[in-house]
């Protein structure tokens, strides 16, 4: 998935890409990374880049090896998978983000082996290697909710956007173009207010007050213009008595692991993250 945002004289790609696990076929990683390679040949050199996704890749802590692409705050060793997304980055000239910041074991990590229990660093950031310096910081998220067995991991980035003052005219026009129309209704709003114009009330406070005149204005909004009607049905509002449990209860779930991190807990999880899949999907 890419998705591109114009900045001042130049542009952003941003890449999402989910790469074959580590024991998929050579066959499968070599057209994988063939396809990135080929999408990655299509940007140009002058736009800003940012490619991010689960590489199932472990980059080891060898930067003296692999400079300007690593930092200093690797962690582990390097698998094939690892080298190569490494000698990616290096055609490319990428460095992963991750490796350039320090922090602790829990910041770095995102995912932790079911049998081993041991945490590893296999999701990733990557960004061209000048644009390190506008980089602030990229960590790992694990108090994040997102329904997998991964960590969310997050960077911060210093980008300015470019402002479209050819939209502004539209809007401005069709802002006018909309106050033509509601000037019946707006006329009506106002015979409305005045019809049912609120004395005064000696002895209220403020607040009282304020609610009476706030009820006056929006009785007079709804007799004058209606109710805003949804064009879709909110799908959450409606399955709300069932959803929100069940995403409560997948929460417990994970705090209880956390806690206890005992097979029962783990199994509690996943069948409250199936249950929530099975109602967002129907």
């Amino acid at each position: 998935m890419s998705m591109q945002v114009c900045i001042p004289q130049r542009c952003l790609t941003v890449l999402s890409a989910y790469a074959p696990m580590l024991m998929a076929c050579s066959k499968q990683k070599d057209e994988f990374y063939q396809l990135l390679s080929e999408s990655l040949s299509t940007i140009s050199k002058g736009n800003d880049l940012v490619l991010a996704g689960d590489f199932d890749a472990w980059v080891g802590a060898e930067y003296e090896q692999w400079n300007g692409v690593l930092g200093h705050h690797g962690l582990g060793k390097m698998n094939k998978n690892g080298q190569r997304l490494l000698e990616l980055c290096t055609n490319y000239n990428l460095v992963l983000t991750n490796i350039f910041f320090a922090g602790s074991l829990n910041s770095k990590v995102t995912w932790m082996h079911p049998r081993s229990r041991r945490w590893h660093q296999l999701d990733h950031i990557v960004v061209r290697r000048r644009q390190l310096n506008s980089v602030k910081h990229t960590c790992s998220m694990h108090s994040a909710d997102c329904g997998m067995d991964h960590a969310l991991v997050r960077t911060s980035c210093l980008l300015l956007l470019a402002s479209f003052f050819s939209q502004q005219y539209k809007m401005q026009s069709v802002h006018q173009h909309r106050n033509n129309e509601n000037d019946s209704s707006t006329s009506l709003f106002k015979s409305f207010f005045s019809v049912k114009a609120m004395p005064d009330y000696p002895g209220t406070n403020v607040e009282d007050a304020w609610s009476k005149f706030r009820s006056l204005v929006m009785g007079s909004r709804v007799s004058a213009f209606g109710l805003r009607q949804r064009k879709q049905p909110d799908w959450f509002r409606e399955s709300a008595n069932v959803s929100i449990p069940a995403v409560e209860a997948r929460h417990e779930a994970r705090l209880q692991l956390k806690t206890q991190n005992t097979r029962a807990a783990e199994v509690r999880l996943l069948t409250a993250k199936a249950n929530v899949q099975r109602l967002v999907h129907g």
